[in-house]
């Protein structure tokens, strides 16, 4: 149960808690500050949100804001390792999905916000599909450490002509290093070679 205030979540701070199966929001509890990943490891499966709390809601293994278009937190233990995220979310909070055991994820919403270190950590995350419709805002360090990270569907439609990333935070370095060395570079084409595909729009069955 956290408490009946603002809380500070701190990075790692509930890592390794195997016995964590559910998360308390009592009337008053709002989380002021997310920072880190917070359920890794854990069997956390449940929300469960005080009626007269005005923050936040819960739906399946999702903790929402209160309108229910930001993810705040997934519940790992209920997380399936391909996850689809609907229409209905606007927003995947700061540490949304961090430390979440996760190969694929897929954005349908094409306006969708993806907020600083929603994906940290997600160690076995190999595929993120985005929306073919341009629109989706990905903030810095969205997939730090996501290691395995081999495969980005559609991020073409978010390159400009000239190979800049229009919507991506410039900053979201790892998410580029990702684009160039292990898209690019295991198929023998150098950054040189990719900023010239990039440019006449002939990488498409790269990304």
């Amino acid at each position: 149960t956290l408490p009946n205030c603002e809380v500070r979540l701190g990075n790692y701070c509930f890592l390794d808690a195997s016995g964590l199966t559910k998360i308390i929001f009592k009337e008053n509890t709002k989380i002021t500050a997310i920072e880190g990943t917070i359920f890794k490891n854990t069997n956390l499966s449940e929300f469960i949100i005080d009626q007269n709390n005005p923050y936040y809601t819960a739906s399946n293994d999702l903790l929402l804001s209160k309108d229910g278009k930001k993810i705040i937190f997934v519940a790992p233990n209920v997380l399936s390792t391909d996850y689809v995220i609907s229409n209905n979310y606007d927003v995947i909070g700061s540490g949304a999905f961090s430390g979440a055991n996760l190969t694929s994820i897929t954005i349908n919403n094409p306006n969708t916000i993806i907020e600083e270190y929603a994906f940290a950590n997600c160690e076995n995350l190999v595929k993120v599909v985005f929306p073919t419709t341009k629109g989706i805002i990905i903030k810095a360090h969205a997939f730090n450490y996501a290691s395995s990270l081999a495969e980005i569907e559609n991020l073409g439609g978010y390159m400009n002509r000239y190979g800049e990333f229009v919507e991506c935070d410039p900053r979201n370095s790892e998410l580029l290093e990702m684009v160039y060395d292990k898209i690019f570079e295991t198929n023998g084409i150098s950054r040189e070679e990719a900023q010239k595909l990039l440019r006449e729009k002939r990488i498409h069955s790269f990304i």
